[in-house]
């Protein structure tokens, strides 16, 4: 018998991580055979009620506390897993929503048969110009010690992008827990930089673990860097028209290089500089929060909140 393989989404809050997951579950269906069950992690599954996937309601309570004590948001993708893993008969496959698949995953089952991690793709090593803060943290080994994390030279470890994530059956669900805590760990000591610091943690702690990571840039299209220009002109589609669009993903490399020409347009330069604004709003806010916790330990004679 075959072990069951998961695929396992997340949208909630913005009307647009929807409007992208709907897209990218109907993907995945059209691609061919699932060989096993979709599910939704939403704060509206009703919206989702008429595709074959399973949903699971994400209260503002689990929000709030997936996001851990600074508010960040890609930390629930660590929370998520911790939570279905361990219950998951079978393979798990996270995928971000801002996605569309080109092909059938058989590829990505192959490599959990094999019990090899899968990520989207490989990106670059540690340098002076690719976050520089995470090489100089990563390098202390004294400091990965004395944390209780494994040593991995930096010349040999690779950041890989996180819009997927797969994890086969056989890994041991323990890593998934010292991954939240060196995301966690990452968010404390280099807050001005906590966007990324939940795909290096993965990425670090399966390479400190031995695992080897295989990608599906070929069978997913992540177009995390248009995004928000994407989801907009996704704001007017029906679920037929969704549904018709997740058949050619041709189209969607058309509209989005559309998109990408008309980015310097007065209108299009305006929402993107509130989305900025927003955005380094919420950052600020995060930071505050971990510049409060550190004076909040060092008030109580601690190093760590969990000390």
């Amino acid at each position: 018998m075959k072990e069951q393989l998961s695929f396992v989404y997340m949208a909630y809050g913005g009307w647009q991580f929807r409007r992208q997951a709907l897209l990218s579950v109907l993907s995945l269906v059209q691609s061919g055979a699932v060989p096993g069950r979709v599910l939704v992690y939403t704060d509206r599954p009703d919206e989702f009620e008429k595709l074959p996937v399973e949903t699971v309601l994400l209260d503002k309570g689990s929000i709030k506390s997936w996001k851990g004590p600074y508010g960040f948001s890609h930390r629930m993708k660590i929370e998520l897993l911790r939570s279905l893993f361990k219950e998951a008969d079978g393979h798990v496959v996270y995928v971000d929503s801002d996605t569309i698949w080109t092909r059938e995953p058989a590829g990505i089952y192959q490599s959990l048969r094999e019990g090899c991690a899968v990520m989207h793709v490989r990106e670059r090593q540690l340098s002076d110009r690719f976050f520089p803060q995470y090489r100089a943290l990563l390098e202390n080994t004294e400091f990965l010690k004395n944390a209780g994390l494994p040593v991995v030279p930096t010349e040999q470890f690779w950041v890989y992008n996180a819009g997927v994530l797969g994890l086969p059956s056989t890994m041991n669900p323990a890593v998934l827990d010292e991954t939240l805590y060196m995301c966690d760990l990452l968010c404390r000591k280099v807050p001005l930089m906590m966007e990324w610091v939940e795909q290096t943690a993965f990425s670090y702690i399966f390479q400190g673990h031995g695992m080897k990571i295989d990608t599906c840039g070929e069978e997913l299209f992540h177009y995390w860097a248009d995004s928000f220009e994407f989801a907009r002109r996704l704001k007017k589609y029906s679920l037929s028209d969704l549904a018709a669009l997740s058949k050619e993903p041709q189209r969607v490399y058309e509209l989005i290089g559309e998109l990408r020409k008309g980015r310097r347009s007065f209108v299009n330069q305006l929402l993107v500089r509130t989305k900025r604004l927003w955005r380094s709003a919420r950052k600020r806010k995060r930071e505050s929060l971990v510049y409060l916790d550190i004076l909040k330990c060092r008030a109580l004679g601690r190093e760590r909140p969990d000390d």
